[in-house]
């Protein structure tokens, strides 16, 4: 077999190992071969025999052409999907893109693994949903009292997600791409992939309005479709996650109170004004200003002028949040953790955590 094949084929293996949830020793013990055996094997450096080959298709449940496969890393797609991607935007994702995407997951749970830590998410991922504005609000303060985090503000969403088990992933990609979410239905996860080019308001956005997203689908998944709703009241999945995002990070009580407590009337909104508290909440100020229409803190008329404001702002700046960002979004602190302690229970010299470290570093995964 060509040496590219070979180191194809490793990758393929080591990919539905992932994906499984096995470690190298537990399907060593299935192959009735060591573990260093199943390494040499992942890396390219061995060549499995005929049998060998056909013990893995079986185990995996792969034809030869899904396990030979050059195009693109794979993911396993047997019922039920062990990954579901939920979110539109995943399927404007390029086939370059999915190769990085799919080797990041790889790469976490290899260090799940390789750390000895639970896969499972420990904030519930099946809440009754209605598609409605009051039963997205509903479904928002209930994700936010799991999360214990009721009205109050949020000053690292990332590390928040991250303290309940959830993957967050950042990436510096293509400008175009917005984010993804893929649901982990076996560990009862997901994986939040998010581009890190963007400002830090739009990054949050995007990952509650995935959070939301991820919501709907479990639902629907687990019920067949999506929940039932009033006609006059029922919004599209679309609309739904968005709606959920916007009560998710500005809940209209800690809303209310901010404005209460610096006594803005409604007619005296400013434009330095609504960018100086659009900060407390980490939201852009286009999103800040449709918050507080929602909410009727704003009379149209100032909306309108504040709303040409921000938009010949972001036509002057190529969409740069106006007053900058204020807010620290902690990128991929959950998952340099994991590295640190493999590191220190495998030591420097572990083939696979060097190989896992290698490609981070190849993804330009940031390290903080």
């Amino acid at each position: 077999m060509h040496a590219d094949a070979t180191s194809q084929l490793g990758t393929n293996i080591r990919a539905l190992r992932r994906a499984a949830g096995m470690t190298q020793q537990e399907l060593a013990v299935r192959l009735q071969i060591t573990s260093p055996a199943v390494s040499m094997m992942e890396t390219g450096r061995t060549q499995p025999t005929v049998q060998m080959l056909s013990r893995i298709m079986d185990i995996f449940r792969v034809t030869p052409n899904e396990l030979f496969r050059a195009d693109k890393v794979f993911v396993p797609h047997s019922e039920p999907a062990l990954l579901q991607r939920v979110d539109e935007d995943a399927d404007r994702i390029t086939p370059s893109v999915a190769v990085i995407i799919n080797r990041l997951i790889e790469c976490v749970l290899g260090l799940e693994d390789l750390a000895g830590v639970p896969k499972h998410a420990t904030t519930s991922l099946h809440e009754p949903i209605e598609l409605s504005d009051s039963g997205l609000e509903t479904l928002a303060e209930r994700v936010r009292q799991q999360m214990r985090i009721y009205d109050g503000v949020v000053f690292d969403y990332f590390e928040l997600f991250e303290s309940f088990g959830l993957r967050v992933l950042a990436l510096p990609l293509r400008i175009s791409f917005t984010g993804a979410c893929f649901f982990d239905a076996k560990n009862d996860n997901a994986f939040f992939i998010i581009n890190n080019r963007h400002t830090a308001e739009r990054q949050l956005y995007t990952l509650a309005t995935q959070l939301g997203r991820l919501h709907l689908h479990t639902w629907a998944t687990r019920r067949g479709r999506y929940p039932a709703t009033p006609k006059a009241a029922r919004l599209d999945p679309a609309h739904a996650a968005a709606k959920f995002a916007a009560h998710f990070l500005m809940p209209a009580r800690a809303v209310h109170a901010t404005i209460a407590q610096l006594g803005v009337r409604p007619d005296e909104w400013t434009y330095e004004l609504l960018l100086r508290i659009k900060h407390r909440y980490g939201v852009s100020a286009e999103a800040f200003l449709y918050r507080l229409d929602d909410l009727k803190l704003i009379p149209t008329s100032v909306k309108s002028a504040l709303r040409k404001q921000i938009k010949a702002h972001y036509a002057a700046t190529n969409h740069r949040e106006p007053d900058d960002s204020r807010r620290i979004l902690t990128p991929n602190g959950r998952l340099w953790d994991l590295a640190l302690t493999a590191t220190l229970h495998l030591g420097r010299n572990h083939p696979e955590l060097n190989e896992i470290i290698r490609d981070l570093g190849r993804m330009r995964v940031e390290k903080v």
